[in-house]
């Protein structure tokens, strides 16, 4: 279906398309409905081929996005590199701010203590996040506007440090 919707291929794509796609499939164990090792197929991967490259080179990577044996021990590579949605976590920020949290132990939210947590990362120069520029620069003037959002990027932080 990609092929035919990026491509304008018929319905009943020629002949010698159908010659050059089949090799790649007819090895695919698990087209019976009973099988039960199943070929994993990287369907995104391929759809972004598709907008990527010439009709010619998505059929010389088709192969690329099937695999053939999925009970192989580094199949779960195939999750593991398929990425996610929205930016990758900035881990060393998380830590920095878990860090100044830590020395404030289970009373963290509290007032007194989150002025000087926010006072702390001000000076440590962590940013604040870039949604709350509009109305915040510093984590102390965004704790005097939004406490409550402080507190939930705070616990944000704390949660994706561990």
């Amino acid at each position: 279906m990609p092929l035919e919707v990026r491509y304008g291929l018929d319905q009943d794509p020629e002949w010698s398309l159908v010659i050059d796609i089949e090799p790649m499939l007819d090895p695919i164990p698990g087209r019976e409905p009973e099988a039960t090792n199943r070929p994993v197929v990287d369907w995104w991967g391929f759809y972004k081929d598709t907008r990527e490259h010439d009709l010619k080179t998505v059929l010389k990577r088709l192969p690329s996005h099937i695999d053939i044996d999925p009970g192989r021990e580094d199949n779960h590579k195939l999750d593991a590199t398929r990425r996610t949605r929205g930016p990758k976590p900035d881990m060393t920020r998380h830590q920095k701010i878990a860090s100044v949290i830590d020395r404030f132990g289970a009373d963290w939210r509290e007032e007194e203590n989150l002025a000087e947590i926010c006072e702390r990362l001000d000076v440590a120069h962590i940013r604040v996040s870039p949604n709350w520029h509009p109305w915040a620069q510093s984590w102390v003037r965004a704790a005097t506007k939004k406490k409550h959002d402080v507190i939930k990027a705070l616990q944000y932080s704390l949660d994706k440090a561990g």
